[in-house]
């Protein structure tokens, strides 16, 4: 992955109606992110088990050079004391075995995995890298039971890992305005999350979970203010909330006739943000989201969609927003012994998917209003050749997929 950035602003400040000279500035840089990963499974009886093993290895190299200018006498001239180059490296081998058993209405799954992390984190303002060695695991439950030909309950439990999107890694100020920048931090951490569930299933047209989640160190970006007067706005990515959060989720399917089906789902959780920052305090409050897909079907061949998404006021990643509402359409022409689709579908119909949202920071309240575009239209046409009812499996997933999520 190569991304490239240019970004040229005007500066110009006002103090009691008087201006300041206009000012223009400009900071470009570029990013490689080089990922390599590979991985092997084996499946194989072990007594009354079903065993499932593997490997996976994963490598990082991410590489930025980025750079700061002020427009002086004609030309862009570098502020050295601006620009940076920074280097990421990181490896992780894993290994994991799971065991799974049915026994009647009864079925068991657990397991674990093991991570040895490398990292070697290396900017130009740096006299030594910061190197990082560490060992983690990651066991995982899993138990169910049948009750008749309809029901099913079951509860989990898990240990998960949240890394630092490389972004977040760099120091270097990107400079939003004058006197706004965004900085990144080579000494992220980690984060890890312990996930309890319990879920009940009845046919494959209702279904309820509820859940508790706790995350030690989340990772996030937040603004501080560096002085009284306010002279600067400084974005910082840091490992500064523990979270607790305790939600529902429902699900139901409704087919009223053979041409229309709909699909509600309503998503509850109560959330508690304890801060290890001392500009920001501690902070509870609720969240949610009510969806509902509708598909009307047009013989064998033609689908329309019609989809609604509402997020109710609340509390979502420690800022309080305001209600946001999207509306997507669509059709799909699909011929299933021929392996053709054509999908199309318009998001966002009306751009309201743009909530205001605020936080408090030192005891200043932010409010932000940020519009990004999400509307689009999106057409999909797919083509599978060959013999419908003799195709090969689908592949196995991508191994890099936790590595992708990572390039934001």
């Amino acid at each position: 992955n190569h991304t490239k950035n240019r970004r040229e602003f005007t500066s110009i400040t006002q103090i009691n109606n008087i201006s300041s000279e206009t000012e223009n500035y400009r900071t470009q840089g570029n990013q490689n992110y080089n990922i390599i990963s590979s991985k092997v499974d084996f499946s194989f009886p072990l007594m009354a088990w079903e065993a499932n093993t593997g490997v996976k290895i994963s490598s990082v190299r991410t590489r930025s050079n980025n750079d700061f200018y002020v427009f002086t006498d004609g030309v862009y001239e570098p502020v050295a004391q601006f620009s940076n180059r920074y280097q990421y490296s990181e490896d992780v081998q894993s290994l994991y075995l799971s065991l799974k058993k049915n026994s009647g209405a009864w079925s068991f799954k657990g397991g674990i995995r093991s991570e040895m992390t490398h990292t070697v984190s290396k900017s130009a303002t740096q006299t030594m890298p910061d190197k990082n060695k560490y060992l983690d695991f990651f066991p995982s439950l899993y138990i169910s039971l049948k009750a008749g030909h309809s029901n099913r309950i079951s509860l989990s439990y898990a240990k998960r890992i949240e890394r630092p999107p490389y972004q977040y890694l760099d120091p270097f100020r990107w400079y939003i305005s004058k006197y706004d920048y965004a900085t990144g931090n080579p000494f992220l951490s980690p984060s890890y999350i312990h996930n309890i569930e319990c879920n009940y299933l009845y046919k494959s047209t209702f279904s309820a979970k509820i859940f508790i989640s706790r995350q030690k160190d989340k990772i996030g970006r937040y603004v501080v203010l560096d002085s009284l007067d306010v002279k600067n706005q400084v974005q910082k990515a840091d490992n500064f909330l523990n979270i607790n959060t305790y939600g529902i989720n429902l699900y139901k399917s409704f087919h009223f006739f053979d041409w229309f089906q709909t699909v509600l789902q309503a998503n509850l959780s109560y959330i508690d943000y304890f801060s290890n920052k001392k500009e920001f305090s501690d902070i509870s409050g609720t969240n949610g989201t009510i969806i509902m897909n509708n598909t009307f079907l047009l013989g064998e061949k033609i689908q329309f969609t019609f989809n609604m998404e509402e997020n109710i006021p609340g509390l979502y990643d420690y800022r309080m927003s305001e209600n946001s509402f999207r509306l997507d359409i669509g059709a799909n022409y699909i011929i299933s012994r021929k392996g053709l689709e054509i999908r199309t579908q318009i998001r966002d119909l009306f751009r309201t998917e743009n909530p205001d949202y605020y936080y408090v920071s030192s005891g200043v309240k932010q409010l932000y209003h940020n519009y990004f575009d999400s509307q689009m239209l999106e057409i999909t046409l797919t083509w599978r050749p060959g013999n419908w009812f003799n195709r090969t499996p689908s592949p196995p997933p991508s191994s890099n997929t936790e590595e992708k999520q990572r390039l934001k």
